[in-house]
Formats: C-alpha cells, structure tokens, sequence
C-alpha cells in the first residue's frame, strides 16, 4: 500500500512541473507575441484559440477523456480503442471541414485554414496525452 502512495506522489510531482514549465512557458512568451503582432494579430491568433478549446469537446465527442478511463478498465483492447478514438476525431474534423467551406465566403481563408490546422493538432495531441497518461508513463506525458 505504501508502494502506491509512493507512486502516487512521484506521479503528482513529475505532472506538477510539467504543467509548471508549462505556464512559465508561455508566460515568458506572451510578452514576446505582444511584441511582435499587432492588436488585431493577436485578438484573432486568441479567437482562433479560444474557438478551437470551446469547440473541441462538442467535435470530438469528449472520446480522449473516454479513451482514457476505458484503457484504465481494459488495457487489452486498446488497439481497438485507440482506433475508434481516431475514426471519431477525423469524422469530427471532417465536419468541421464542411461547416468551414461555407465560412470561407465570409472569412479569410487564412484564418479558416489556421483554425482547422490547431483543431486538428490539439485534438491529436489531446489523444496522443491521454493514451500515454492511461499507459501509466507519466515521465513521458
């Protein structure tokens, strides 16, 4: 039992300082995107953000949070689940591909073409994170 407290602690530490480096991160790098982009730049790079966190959850169906607790239930199947994970996310993706064709009358194709582009990778990311987080290697998350 103290064995997995231990485990525990060590875990909670190592997520600690990467959420950590994180922030300190991007908080040594805000100032430098201030810098360099205009206020309208840097209003739209945060639109563009904020609009792919609030719409990831609605597109992906929440399925890395779901790939997560399943693979801690049934490591066995995780192949298939892993699968399954993407089919969800590409169809989502693919959706959101139509929506965006009917935007680009209205918007730059830019910014169209960014926001698909961080859609897409922050939804990989996020599954790529749960996978290894639910194959207990936290060192590498």
């Amino acid at each position: 039992m103290a064995d997995r407290y231990q485990r525990l602690l060590n875990d909670s530490i190592i997520i600690a300082i990467g959420n950590f480096s994180t922030k300190l991160l991007w908080f040594f790098l805000v100032p430098l995107y201030t810098n360099v982009l205009t206020t309208e730049q840097y209003a739209t790079a945060d639109l563009i953000s904020n609009l792919v966190t609030l719409l990831i959850p609605f597109f992906t169906l929440c399925i890395t949070d779901a790939l997560f607790r399943f693979l801690l239930e049934d490591n066995r199947k995780q192949n298939e689940m892993l699968l399954l994970s993407y089919t969800v996310i590409n169809i989502g993706f693919f959706l959101l591909i139509l929506l965006s064709a009917i935007l680009m009358r209205f918007y730059d194709k830019y910014y169209i073409l960014a926001f698909l582009f961080l859609y897409l990778t922050t939804a990989y990311k996020s599954l790529f994170l749960q996978f290894i987080r639910a194959k207990r290697k936290i060192k590498l998350y």
